[in-house]
């Protein structure tokens, strides 16, 4: 499938800068700031949009060299609650996170749907959003959400992708039956 079938036509493009693909591991969208779930929120239409998730450049946090500033993963999140990543991420990887890095990524959205961009090799973030793939570099960009837009919102939509089944912990099952929107 392409990107494009997760979305709808109009469908905006969020770009966040992800340590690997989205996996059993750590299945939801985390982030350290609540103003990025805030704005998440405020401007992710779940049906409509999608987040890509992109491989940071630094081998210290992204361990794999084939994910390093690579397009990785397509999901649909559930925007409306933000809720706590402890509670959606397996209780070891929960353990390990936090003994290695603190309590970095307190807040998280549900994802409902996913997909692993083909690869690897994967599609290099330089080459299909350059110009929102550097404004993620952007200090006021750091952990926050971007947009790609025009030609490179269109690149995006037209990548191949193989969808997803996430096993999702019972609560956020529960969470997810109770909002209504269907679970991976």
């Amino acid at each position: 499938m392409r990107i494009a079938e997760m979305m709808k036509p109009d469908g905006r493009v969020f770009l966040k800068s992800e340590w690997g693909p989205i996996s059993d591991d750590w299945p939801c969208v985390s982030f350290t700031k609540r103003s990025v779930g805030d704005r998440l929120r405020r401007d992710f239409v779940p049906g409509r949009d999608v987040l890509i998730y992109v491989g940071t450049t630094n081998p210290e946090t992204t361990e794999q060299p084939k994910h390093r500033s690579r397009l990785l993963s397509a999901v649909v999140i559930e925007p409306n609650q933000i809720l706590e990543t402890r509670k959606i991420v397996p209780a070891e990887n929960w353990a390990a996170s936090v003994e290695a890095q603190g309590d970095r990524w307190p807040y998280s959205m549900a994802v409902v749907h996913a997909a692993d961009i083909v690869g690897p090799p994967y599609p290099h973030a330089h080459d299909v959003i350059p110009v929102a793939y550097r404004s993620l570099a952007e200090i006021a960009n750091r952990g926050a959400v971007v947009e790609a837009v025009g030609v490179e919102r269109d690149a995006v939509m037209s990548l191949q992708a193989h969808p997803l089944h996430l096993n999702l912990r019972e609560g956020v099952v529960e969470y997810l039956r109770h909002s209504q929107v269907r679970d991976c």
